[in-house]
């Protein structure tokens, strides 16, 4: 009830944030993440802020942007095994806004993490919404690469997209990791209209720089190749950091 009643009051809200923190961040690609805790369940309760400007906004092989990239705001609350998150961004050339609100489980099984999650997407500009769930699994017991494989299902397009990634974290020193990473993805549906199968394939690199025990800031760029492209699908080579 309280998305429905008090939407237009939070748009305003995160959008007067957003602006604020745009100024302060508007040429930086970075992620400040600042971990709260509360003593009470300081061993259970994890809480992280961020923002981040990115130069494309690229999700499933797609610039979703005319033009110019993105900046956006996240929050993010965990109680084991419940988590949730919201995340809200804004065009920074494009009169373009999406809020995300995520709730979900997490469970670790030894080595073996699962995870199942429900998202509701809406994009305030053109009014449409979406609800997302999504299950994924993440194996942390190999020598140097951590495999993870994660699928979602939109009811909107009433279709699936399926990503594999392959990452290996590194410590450069004491303060600064470097975690190079590849993804495959296929389209089963999720994108309508465009081919179903190989979707695309990318690698990038993530690089995280401790600044405190509570603030860290993140950096990273990425290169996506469209595979098995048709004309006219909005599927494309793309570089975004």
């Amino acid at each position: 009830m309280f998305l429905y009643q008090s939407k237009t009051e939070l748009y305003q809200t995160i959008d007067s944030i957003i602006t604020l923190m745009r100024l302060i961040n508007r040429f930086c690609i970075i992620l400040f993440l600042v971990p709260i805790t509360t003593s009470s369940f300081a061993s259970e309760l994890e809480s992280t802020v961020g923002a981040i400007w990115e130069s494309k906004y690229v999700s499933e092989g797609r610039d979703n942007l005319g033009k110019g990239g993105l900046f956006s705001f996240s929050a993010d609350l965990s109680v084991s095994p419940f988590e949730g998150r919201i995340w809200y961004a804004v065009g920074d050339s494009e009169n373009y806004r999406e809020l995300n609100l995520l709730t979900g489980l997490r469970h670790q099984f030894g080595s073996l993490e699962l995870g199942l999650s429900y998202t509701y997407l809406s994009t305030p500009v053109d009014s449409a919404h979406d609800h997302e769930f999504a299950v994924n699994a993440t194996y942390g017991d190999l020598p140097l690469i951590t495999p993870s494989i994660v699928y979602k299902y939109s009811t909107e397009a009433s279709g699936g997209f399926l990503e594999f990634v392959l990452s290996s974290e590194q410590t450069a020193t004491e303060s600064l990791s470097i975690t190079p990473n590849i993804l495959f993805a296929s389209n089963h549906g999720y994108i309508p209209d465009e081919h179903e199968g190989a979707n695309n394939l990318k690698i990038g690199v993530d690089f995280t720089y401790t600044i405190s025990k509570s603030v860290s800031a993140i950096s990273y760029v990425s290169y996506s190749w469209a595979l098995d492209r048709e004309t006219g699908e909005t599927l494309d080579d793309l570089f975004w950091g």
